[in-house]
């Protein structure tokens, strides 16, 4: 069975605080800050994220060099819950803009799953663009 790469609130009790899984877009250090998510089940399923959450600069379905293949077997991102808003990709700040963004390629089901309607998600510039 694959695995989950990260998973915020799947921890009991969940957690409630903000998480940042990549880059925190301070323009220090950014590209170093990326996550690679490949080879496995879903590269990171948010269950229960706390205000603030934020999911930037990562590579999903695709290798460090952002060009070889690294498939996911199911959801690249999966969205399952947030107290307040969930940030994937940039904050369009205006430092790190570009690096913020998230790659997301080679998912064997969905690139991003929403599983419910209650997620307070801010989607920006994620794709299948890999960022150099």
């Amino acid at each position: 069975r694959l695995g989950v790469g990260v998973c915020i609130g799947c921890e009991r009790p969940a957690r409630t605080g903000a998480a940042i899984v990549g880059t925190d877009g301070d323009g220090i250090g950014d590209l170093a800050e990326r996550n690679v998510f490949g080879g496995g089940g879903i590269g990171v399923d948010v269950r229960a994220a706390g205000a603030g959450t934020r999911i930037a600069g990562n590579y999903f379905g695709v290798d460090a060099d952002g060009v070889t293949p690294r498939p996911l077997g199911s959801a690249c991102l999966q969205l399952s819950g947030s107290e307040g808003e969930l940030l994937v990709g940039s904050d369009l700040d205006g430092v790190s803009d570009f690096l913020e963004a998230n790659v997301i390629v080679n998912c064997a089901v969905d690139g991003i799953r929403v599983r419910s309607s209650g997620v307070g998600a801010r989607l920006s510039k994620s794709g299948g663009t890999t960022p150099r």
